[in-house]
């Protein structure tokens, strides 16, 4: 029996795009934001920004930024717990 190995990805829809205008980065992060608070049914989840780094391939600090840069645009909240990754919620 083959083993499968499972990788990380994620979806971008074209409406993150045309209809959100996110470009680059940003609309990296915000797919995989988006698609493990989809994948939940629409409930908070938490990725650490390690994660979110693993799946985009972007640095951390363009990570952090982006995460900001959602967060201002009002397209997510998010929750940070010491020693917890932070709990995302798409707005």
């Amino acid at each position: 029996m083959m083993k499968i190995d499972r990788k990380l990805y994620t979806v971008i829809y074209p409406f993150m795009s045309s209809v959100l205008g996110l470009s680059g980065q940003t609309k990296e992060t915000f797919a995989v934001i988006f698609n493990f608070w989809y994948s939940s049914g629409k409930t908070p989840v938490r990725a650490s920004v390690t994660m979110i780094q693993y799946i985009t391939g972007a640095s951390r600090p363009t990570v952090v930024q982006a995460i900001a840069s959602l967060h201002a645009a009002g397209l997510i909240d998010f929750k940070k717990s010491p020693g917890r990754a932070s709990e995302y919620v798409v707005t």
